[in-house]
Parts: C-alpha cells; sequence; structure tokens
C-alpha cells in the first residue's frame, strides 16, 4: 500500500508521522508539506528519513505569502511540481486544508491514478472539536463569495466532482468519507456524518518522539509552569489577555514557580505580560518541549490552544482559562471537560 499526506503545519507532520511510524509503519509514505512555519534543516532532515519521498513548496508564512497576488505567483509552479509528484498511484490520501487550490488539484491528480483511491481528512490541531476562530477571508467570507469559488473551481478550472463540499467548514469536502482524530468520539457534529478512525496514544507519542527526539537542551525546571500561547489574532480582546496572564505570571512567582512560555509558531508579536518570563522557541512546535519533558511535573496553562489538548494526551497537567478571558463557547468547554482538563472559570478561581 502507498499513502500520500499533504501538510501544512507542524501539528498535521506530527499526526502524519504518527501514522506513517504506526499503523503505516509497512507501507510506502510520502508527503507534501506546503511550508506554514519555519522549516529547519533539522526537521527537513528528519522528514526526510520517516517518508518515502518529500516534495516541499512555500506556504503561508512569512505572513506576505497569505495575499491571492502571491499565491497566484506560485501556484503554477505549484501544480506543476504536484504533477510529476504524483507519478505513480496512491492507495490512501490524507489532506487537512480541503478548501485550498493546491489539494483540491491533488485530489484530481492522484485520482486519474488510482480511480479507487481512499481519500481521508486529517485532523487539524483543534478545529474538529471547535472552532478556534470564526474569522473568515477570500472566496470563503460569505454565500456569494464561495458561489463565485465553486464557479471559478468547479466549471472553469475543470475539477468537477472533486469540488463537492457540503458545508462551509474545513473537511466538508464529501470525497473526504473518513477522519482520523487523536480525540475519536469527541468531535463536533459536523463530522459525525464521516467514519471517525482514531490516532493511539502509543502512535501520537512515537510520533511525537521520532519528529521531536527528547533533548536535554529542551528539558524544563520540574514543577514549573509553561503557558502556552495560540496565535494572538485569534483572540477577541487581547487586552483582557494580556491583563489575566500578567496575573497568573504574578501568582506564579509568588509560589517560586519558573514560568515558560510558548507563542505560535506564526506568531510575529509578543506580549507585554511576558517579558519577565522565559520565552521558549517560537520557530518549533511546543510538542518539541513536550517530548524533552514527558513524565516530569509540570503544569502547562494556555486558553484554547491545541497544544493544551496534546499535552493532556502526553499525561501532563493543565489548565485552561478560556471561560475567564471570555474566549470559551459550550464546544470549547464541553470537549476539555470530557478530556479532562480544568476549566478556570474566574481568574479568582486560579488565584
Amino acid at each position: 500500500m502507498t499513502n500520500l499526506f499533504v501538510c501544512h503545519s507542524q501539528a498535521q507532520l506530527l499526526l502524519a508521522i504518527s501514522l506513517s511510524t504506526g499503523r503505516f509503519a509497512q507501507e510506502q509514505n510520502h508527503l507534501i508539506l506546503f511550508t506554514d512555519f519555519k522549516l529547519n534543516d533539522e526537521l527537513r532532515n528528519r522528514l526526510n528519513s520517516v517518508f518515502t519521498r518529500v516534495l516541499i513548496r512555500v506556504g503561508t508564512f512569512p505572513s506576505t505569502n497569505k495575499s491571492w497576488k502571491e499565491k497566484f505567483k506560485r501556484y503554477p509552479a505549484d501544480l506543476k511540481e504536484i504533477r510529476n509528484f504524483i507519478s505513480i498511484p496512491f492507495d490512501k490520501i490524507f489532506e487537512v486544508c480541503d478548501e485550498c487550490i493546491p489539494e483540491l488539484f491533488i485530489l484530481k491528480y492522484t485520482y486519474k491514478k488510482n480511480p479507487n483511491a481512499e481519500y481521508i481528512w486529517l485532523e487539524d490541531g483543534s478545529y474538529p472539536y471547535f472552532r478556534n476562530t470564526i474569522d473568515v477571508s477570500g472566496f470563503s467570507t460569505n454565500k456569494t463569495t464561495r458561489t463565485i469559488r465553486k464557479i471559478l473551481l468547479k466549471y472553469l478550472l475543470g475539477l468537477g466532482r472533486f469540488y463537492d463540499f457540503r458545508g462551509c467548514y474545513m473537511g466538508s469536502n464529501h470525497i473526504l468519507r473518513k477522519a482520523y482524530l487523536t480525540f475519536p468520539g469527541k468531535q463536533r457534529k459536523e463530522y459525525n456524518s464521516k467514519e471517525i478512525v482514531g490516532i493511539t496514544n502509543e502512535e501520537f507519542c512515537h510520533g511525537l518522539t521520532t519528529m521531536y527526539p527528547p533533548l536535554q537542551e529542551n528539558r524544563l525546571t520540574p514543577n514549573s509552569v509553561l503557558i502556552v500561547m495560540d496565535k494572538l489574532d485569534v483572540y477577541k480582546d487581547l487586552s483582557k489577555i494580556e491583563q489575566s496572564i500578567k496575573q497568573v505570571v504574578t501568582i506564579c512567582k509568588q509560589k517560586k514557580e519558573q514560568v515558560f512560555y510558548k507563542y505560535h509558531p506564526r506568531e510575529e508579536s509578543q506580549l507585554n505580560a511576558l517579558l519577565d518570563c522565559h520565552e521558549l522557541s517560537r520557530f518549533t512546535g511546543v510538542e518539541n518541549f513536550y517530548s524533552a519533558n514527558i513524565g516530569l511535573p509540570l503544569t502547562i496553562i494556555g486558553i484554547k490552544s491545541t497544544g493544551l489538548q496534546n499535552a493532556k494526551k502526553l499525561g501532563f497537567k493543565v489548565l485552561s482559562l478560556s471561560p475567564a478571558v471570555g474566549e470559551s463557547d459550550e464546544n470549547i468547554i464541553s470537549f476539555y471537560e470530557k478530556i479532562g482538563i480544568k476549566i478556570i472559570k474566574d481568574i479568582n478561581e486560579f488565584i
């Protein structure tokens, strides 16, 4: 069997590696990566050791690459390279960002090589469990722009059956009939129409230590606190976030606890409340530091980051401030309660 994984982020790569070194270890696994983060040589070499073949294309990092002008400049070359890469038939194709134009063409190219291929949606962080942000842009802005997008891609660019969205959320392309999730059964109702397949804790842990070997230099002080931030522009009221994080830091320092913090790999800003604490490299996933600290007594604090659910899956003590800072909804609360993350409803409760 031959599998193709199409990824954009380090979180997605972690799951692709988990499956490639887990249940699909005896199969050929290929990777197309659109870099939405800063890719260093160390990780690049590790990908080449895990996957049979790797194709790396420019993604949305830095943020200047997000504009449609930049995308249309690189798409012709992307599609040419992708078509050449898909020179063999694949049995299973794992996609995440199924609304991306190159990924839609990947569906078409792989189908031509193998009409019996199996198409699968791969979890993208917290997205299948709750919406981290409701902001939409570009052709996804509203019903009218989505209709224009459909006409453009489905009919004018010839995607036909491969443009089959039955919803306006990631993974709603009906061709992706299965979904591989780290917390099967905890997903939002939107995904209940798909066949859900679980990624086991064993696969996840093995994938983690393969992607991020536990290094002594990434060890943190036992009984310290690690504050995990999501991309700052997803928060509704950044001033409230700033104030609450400042209180958390003050309380931790009063208890003589060392405070580390980790920004999202694509973050280009900072919080003043964290300047007196120890920043971990923002260009790698927080899971890189989890790998080096598995089994150590650490407290992971955040709001609604993917790093929180991954920390819980690895056995760390995890707290979410989402209700205390006005960043929660029923999906967030329900999901975190189901997986055992402690929810702080008021900052005084944390005190």
